[in-house]
């Protein structure tokens, strides 16, 4: 959670858009969900309050600092390691992640798979957290797990088909 919070601290722009017309799927780990827009909660930290992102339960939820497909950056999806991204440590180098965003279809080439630690990092730790989850001067999907106590981080580079 200290990982998101830095990402609202930094002040990564939003996106303003409407997910609810947004799917995931992966084919290679039977993947097919709705994406929802993070909800979030007011949290005081040092006598600052700050908009907190909760990944909902059962849902994968699109990160309201990330971009949105077709937009040229990083589009970062959050989901709980025994729901909806039960598998997603089975995705493999190569993979394919499909996103559906009114009626276009948008694939992904799963080009890095990262285990990241969650608690006790050090700044420099929290910095690359940081610049993971944040622009990346491309059109990448980010997906974002627990993985025991750490977090797996997958990414996938846009594919551009000719039409």
């Amino acid at each position: 959670m200290c990982l998101l919070i830095l990402l609202v601290c930094l002040g990564v722009s939003t996106v303003s858009a409407q997910t609810d017309a947004l799917v995931l799927e992966i084919e290679s780990i039977d993947l097919h969900e709705t994406v929802v827009s993070m909800p979030t909660e007011i949290v005081e930290i040092n006598g600052k309050l700050f908009r907190r992102p909760v990944t909902p339960l059962n849902e994968v939820a699109w990160l309201f600092t990330s971009a949105m497909p077709d937009t040229g950056e990083n589009i970062v999806m959050f989901g709980h390691d025994f729901t909806v991204f039960d598998r997603l440590d089975e995705v493999k180098y190569g993979d394919v992640a499909v996103l559906y965003a009114n009626g276009v279809q948008y694939k992904y080439l799963i080009t890095s798979i990262s285990i990241m630690p969650d608690t006790n990092i050090s700044n420099k730790e929290r910095e690359r957290v940081g610049r993971m989850l944040g622009p990346q001067g491309k059109e990448v999907l980010t997906l974002v797990t627990c993985s025991g106590s750490d977090r797996l981080v997958v990414i996938g580079d846009r594919i551009y088909e000719v039409p």
